[in-house]
Parts: structure tokens; C-alpha cells; sequence
């Protein structure tokens, strides 16, 4: 007697079910399996923004200034209508110090220096003591030069020192191109004087210079700044020379009284 009400699944449908059935479970276990892909710390956004800033503070080139350097001192370079600095023309500088003569300034890091203590007569008239000299790159096979001379505990006026060494310097007749008498060196009264002279060579060659001189008299010495060199590397050179003289700090002397 045949069975009512049942059906006979066939075979072949059951087994199109298992196939199916045993594929996606496969499927599902293969990607569970699957190892993750972890992004390495250097891929990460924040990582490469970091490693790119440490580059470039590690390849960009720092002033060498002393610790205590003010502002004041880093004004350097061309400046555009507008004021700012432009960066493509900002010199980076050194420290020098004299402890004897309490003088300290900055000067160009491409800058030879050379530190002596040369008594010899002058071109404005006075034996004085050459501390050191500052050469720049050549030009042309020429070089400017920053120097500073002192004249120590001289009992004199500023006034009186500065007309003599007008008077010396007239032997050589140079051309004044100009007079500062409110220059100042460390918020010290100062004189300058700008002016063209005639340096002759052994045959008698005029060979013409741009020469700046700066007098002030600080803790009973008088010292001498002076910045020359042919036209062109003078010129070349100017901005760094004013830098210079911007940067010097004379500290004075103070006499304690005790009790």
C-alpha cells in the first residue's frame, strides 16, 4: 500500500543542496582565516607628517649666535617694500668675544676671522692696539675687510679724538661721501665717517677703496671699527659691515664701592 500525504525528495536535489551548502561554508572559513592587513606605523598619515617635519628641522641650517643674542642683531639681508625679510638673503653669523676689551659682536659664518694684538700707526693718525680683523669671500681676487683697533685708557674727548683723525686721514686725501655724528654703537654716542681713498700699489697704480670708520669712547678706551674694499666687493659686502656694527655690545665697566 503506497504511503498518501508524503513526498519523496529526490536525490539529486539533496545533493545540489549539499554542494551548495559546503561552498559557502568554504567560503566563510576561508575568510575567517584570512590574516588581517595592518597598515605599518611609516604608512600611517600622522607618522609620515611627522618623519617629513623631523627631516626638514634636521636639514634646515641655524644661525650659530650666541645664547643672549637679541633680535636687534639678526637684522640682516634685503628687505622687500613691504618690510619683510627676505629669506633667500638672511646671512647666518657667528659669535666673537674679547673679554680684555669687554666687546662682543656677530660676523658672517663665511667669514675668515683673524685675532691680534698688533700695536701700529694708523691711517687716522694714532698708534693703536689691532684686536682682530674680519676678512669676507673674494671677488675678483679682492676681499673686504671689518676691523676693530682699540686705544686704551686714553684720557681724551670723543670730539677731540674723532677731529684728529679727520685731520690724519685728510693726508691721504680721501673723498668724504658722509659725516654721522649721532651714530651710535651699544646706545653709545658714536662718529662715523664714509669716504673714498686712493690705495697705490708699488707701481704707483691708483687703486680705489670705500672705506666706513666708526669712533666711540667706552670705559676710558676708544674703539675703532673699520669696514673697507674695492667698489665691488664693498658694495657686496656693505649690508653684512652694517650688521656688524649693529650687532657690537661694549659692556662697561662699573667701579662697586664698599663699605
Amino acid at each position: 500500500m503506497k504511503n498518501v500525504g508524503k513526498r519523496t525528495v529526490p536525490c539529486t536535489v539533496i545533493s545540489v543542496i549539499m554542494v551548495i551548502v559546503a561552498v559557502a561554508i568554504a567560503g566563510c572559513t576561508s575568510t575567517i582565516n584570512q590574516p588581517t592587513t595592518q597598515l605599518s606605523p611609516v604608512d600611517t598619515p600622522t607618522q609620515i607628517a611627522t618623519t617629513t617635519l623631523s627631516a626638514s628641522l634636521t636639514t634646515t641650517n641655524s644661525p650659530i649666535i650666541p645664547e643672549t643674542t637679541t633680535s636687534k642683531q639678526l637684522e640682516m639681508g634685503t628687505k622687500s617694500d613691504t618690510g619683510a625679510q627676505i629669506e633667500s638673503t638672511t646671512k647666518f653669523f657667528k659669535p666673537f668675544t674679547n673679554d680684555e676689551y669687554k666687546i662682543s659682536m656677530i660676523y658672517p659664518a663665511d667669514w675668515e676671522k683673524e685675532e691680534l694684538y698688533e700695536v701700529s700707526l694708523r691711517d687716522y693718525g694714532q698708534e693703536t692696539i689691532n684686536i682682530v680683523n674680519f676678512f669676507s669671500p673674494t671677488l675678483n681676487s679682492e676681499y673686504a675687510t671689518f676691523s676693530i683697533d682699540v686705544h686704551p685708557k686714553i684720557d681724551t674727548e670723543l670730539d677731540d679724538y674723532y677731529n684728529h683723525a679727520i685731520v690724519a686721514l685728510h693726508i691721504s686725501d680721501p673723498q668724504i661721501t658722509r659725516r654721522m655724528s649721532n651714530f651710535n654703537i651699544y646706545a653709545k654716542p658714536a662718529h662715523r665717517i664714509d669716504y673714498l681713498s686712493c690705495e697705490r700699489s708699488d707701481n704707483e697704480v691708483c687703486h680705489k677703496t670705500k672705506n666706513i670708520k666708526v669712533f666711540t669712547y667706552i670705559n676710558k678706551n676708544i674703539y675703532i671699527f673699520s669696514f673697507s674694499g674695492g667698489y665691488d666687493i664693498y658694495d657686496d659686502n656693505l649690508d653684512e659691515a652694517e650688521a656688524m656694527l649693529k650687532s657690537v655690545e661694549i659692556v662697561p665697566v662699573t667701579t662697586e664701592k664698599h663699605r
